[in-house]
């Protein structure tokens, strides 16, 4: 959940807790220490699942297991009216814990468990009736539930598809110049290149003819022009030599179409591999989605360092929420064996480390044999 809906639902939540327990202080003429002490520990359990629904699933549905419970027998007293409200506010959690189908079957559960508990303790009392008015209250919370999960993941799966587009369209870019160079070079081979050959064929032969005055003048000029042919051979090397991609300038370029994205940069690095440079690229970029959409970070820092002769470390680090899952299809499973995959023909490897100062580093270890650059 983002900041804004975790505010948003702890003091909705609240307000409706509140709200029961003075309905029901109101209705019983007095406080009851059972009563106080029930809707107690649902203030603290919400709070706790609230606060644990995205750092520790398991402590939060447990908290909500026993929350239920409390809800259920606090249901049960002769003294309250209202206090099946929440259930509904419980039942909201149900989608953001379980699988769908699991939810559903919780929620049908819950409720038969509900109307038994009230059949028993209140027969033939308004509570009664209205316990399927509370039903409906918690289809309807746990459907609004569902389509707002539902929303947020398709426009988590549209930012990761915008960061793509640009990152395609960057890459496009880069290889676009890339052949644009390689153009150049051919062209600068095979026209300019064969004339001046031509030129130093014909002054060699010129200079065994007649008149003997010109002699030094046309091997001065052959000079000039063997001179010239090497010029020409040397702008063909660089050309050809500047194909690789600077990763840094790259990924600074991504980053500046992020609105919400502050990037800063320690090192210029540059592969010899422009295959293995592609790669890193596409990994790096899936930190920065998995950065922005889960770990809900506005700052990423790249940089690259040593870690013995042999290998050397590129990393992405951010200062969003670190969550490492490996049980989900996010950066711990299935994106991170991604990333594992796109290396491993390059002897690479993947690491996802907690940062010390907060967030997250995804880490990329390659060997120094790729290594071009990393002022």
């Amino acid at each position: 959940m983002s900041t804004q809906t975790n505010h948003i639902i702890t003091i909705s939540g609240l307000v409706a807790c509140l709200f029961a327990f003075a309905v029901d202080v109101s209705f019983s003429h007095a406080l009851i220490p059972s009563l106080i002490g029930l809707y107690s520990y649902n203030i603290l359990a919400f709070l706790v699942a609230v606060y644990f629904t995205d750092t520790n699933q398991a402590i939060a549905k447990g908290v909500i297991y026993t929350a239920v419970a409390a809800s259920l027998l606090l249901a049960a007293q002769s003294y309250t009216v209202v206090s099946p409200i929440l259930l509904v506010i419980w039942v909201t959690f149900y989608p953001m814990l379980w699988r769908p189908q699991q939810a559903w079957m919780l929620l049908v559960i819950t409720n038969i468990i509900f109307v038994v508990v009230i059949i028993m303790a209140k027969p033939f009392t308004p509570l009664l009736i209205n316990t399927f008015s509370f039903i409906a209250f918690q289809f309807f919370a746990m459907t609004s539930t569902q389509t707002r999960l539902h929303a947020q993941s398709q426009k988590a799966a549209l930012e990761k598809a915008h960061i793509e587009l640009l990152m395609m369209q960057n890459m496009l870019s880069e290889k676009t110049k890339s052949s644009e160079r390689l153009r150049i070079s051919r062209d600068l081979h095979d026209s300019i290149g064969q004339k001046l050959t031509a030129i130093s064929l014909n002054l060699e032969y010129a200079k065994h003819k007649p008149p003997e005055s010109l002699l030094n003048f046309i091997n001065g000029l052959k000079e000039d022009v063997n001179d010239a042919l090497k010029d020409v051979r040397r702008v063909v090397s660089e050309f050809r030599t500047k194909e690789s991609i600077d990763i840094t300038t790259y990924i600074q370029k991504l980053a500046e179409k992020i609105e919400v994205l502050k990037f800063e940069a320690k090192d210029n690095i540059v592969l010899n591999n422009p295959a293995l440079t592609e790669q890193v690229i596409f990994c790096l970029q899936e930190g920065i989605s998995n950065a922005l959409r889960h770990g809900k970070a506005d700052t990423i820092m790249l940089s690259a360092c040593e870690k013995d002769k042999n290998y050397f470390h590129i990393n992405l680090a951010d200062n969003g929420q670190f969550k490492l899952n490996t049980s989900t299809d996010e950066i711990g499973g299935n994106g991170l064996i991604g990333m594992k995959e796109r290396l491993k023909p390059y002897d690479g490897k993947v690491a996802l480390l907690a940062n010390t100062t907060g967030g997250a580093i995804l880490q990329l270890t390659l060997n120094t044999r790729y290594q071009k650059a990393c002022i």
